[in-house]
């Protein structure tokens, strides 16, 4: 398992936009190869953190391009690039 969480910050006042700009790009994302599912947590007003679950690392690593246009559909609402870590799971409760 390989996991991918961005960090988006946005102006407040425009969390319905960034929110139905991601929707309308869902079926996008879930076509991308070795994208297993998506999710989204709010952490503030203006931030949530979007946690990506991949097969395996290559997979996250030829999706960049894809993510990286994808993400490129929010500019009009964001305040900062986003912040994107990732890794291998290397311990779980499953």
């Amino acid at each position: 398992m390989h996991y991918r969480i961005t960090k988006i910050t946005f102006r407040p006042e425009t969390y319905e936009q960034v929110f139905s700009t991601m929707d309308s790009r869902k079926s996008d994302i879930l076509k991308i190869s070795g994208v297993e599912w998506v999710d989204s947590i709010k952490t503030s007003d203006s931030e949530i953190m979007v946690i990506a679950k991949y097969d395996k690392s290559e997979s996250a690593d030829a999706a960049t391009p894809q993510v990286k246009e994808m993400l490129g559909t929010l500019s009009d609402f964001v305040t900062a690039p986003p912040e994107r870590v990732h890794g291998d799971v290397v311990w779980t409760t499953r």
